[in-house]
């Protein structure tokens, strides 16, 4: 009787406990009461990790048939490399989000002479990413194809053109917001302000993706994923830097394959750049095809 007395007390007890809001697993009785809420606490900790400031970073390299902006440039030289390197803080303000610095440069090989006259852009930018500020599993809490995130993101660039092919310099601030769900929708607000020689000007970008797993190549740890990305962007321009008013239309598709064990990725990338503008806008933003592959390592 004593022996059935104190068990019943043993389960009153853990059912007590369970009761004061701590959450987790199923309640089992082979534990003491001691091991559940040392496992509640434990899970407590990871969850506050999961929020403290991180360092992050990426170096990414890419080899383009042509430097082909994406309101459709014709910009001269060809094949190029861009390469950037970003450094920055995860978990600033908010779980998620991202303050970085980023340094970016293209070369171009058609140019003439040195390091220097082959340089056409170097690019300083100071940008922030909000993380997922927003889950519309609230709303479309039946429909799984409308589930996504959506975030903002800022930044201010400074261009310099060290072989002058472009100017001198120009000043950039974007504001944008991304949707990631099972299709992924982006738009950018892009101001270029105004200076010396330089008019101020505007363009609004859209684009929408899909990403397509396909497999795996290799071993389930170590193994490469290989997923396909349709992507259509459209940029409006309003007076950014040359030209006038015009759409231009880049359909590209992107296979990736990336190596989580290693944070390595490689992305081959081809498309083309159609314009919309009148005959003289398509002097200098041509129809052209689009030809990239890319490297990336995240830190």
């Amino acid at each position: 009787m004593i022996k059935y007395i104190g068990k019943m007390l043993g389960i009153a007890l853990v059912a007590s406990i369970s009761s004061f809001g701590l959450k987790g697993e199923e309640v089992n009785l082979d534990k003491s009461p001691r091991k559940v809420v040392e496992s509640q606490l434990e899970e407590k900790i990871e969850e506050k990790d999961e929020g403290k400031l991180e360092f992050a970073g990426s170096i990414d390299t890419l080899f383009a048939n042509k430097y082909i902006p994406a309101n459709g440039f014709d910009i001269k030289g060809g094949p190029v490399n861009q390469s950037s390197l970003t450094l920055g803080l995860k978990n600033v303000l908010n779980i998620g989000d991202y303050l970085a610095v980023t340094g970016w440069g293209n070369i171009a090989k058609d140019f003439k002479g040195d390091l220097v006259d082959k340089t056409v852009e170097v690019d300083g930018i100071l940008s922030y990413d909000s993380g997922s500020i927003f889950n519309t599993g609230s709303i479309f809490r039946n429909l799984d194809a409308l589930k996504g995130d959506l975030s903002l993101n800022t930044n201010v660039q400074y261009w310099e053109y060290p072989n002058k092919f472009l100017g001198n310099h120009d000043i950039i601030s974007e504001l944008g917001a991304v949707y990631s769900g099972e299709v992924n929708l982006a738009t950018t607000w892009r101001h270029l302000w105004e200076h010396k020689g330089v008019q101020s000007g505007d363009y609004f970008l859209l684009s929408a993706s899909r990403n397509f797993p396909i497999g795996k190549i290799g071993g389930d740890e170590n193994g490469w994923t290989v997923a396909l990305t349709p992507d259509m962007t459209a940029v409006y321009s309003d007076d950014f830097l040359i030209g006038g008013n015009d759409w231009n239309l880049k359909p590209t598709g992107t296979i990736t394959l990336s190596n989580p064990s290693n944070n390595f990725s490689v992305r081959v990338v081809g498309g083309y750049n159609v314009n919309l503008g009148d005959k003289e806008t398509r002097e200098i933003k041509r129809n052209q095809p689009i030809v990239q592959i890319g490297f990336t390592y995240r830190f």
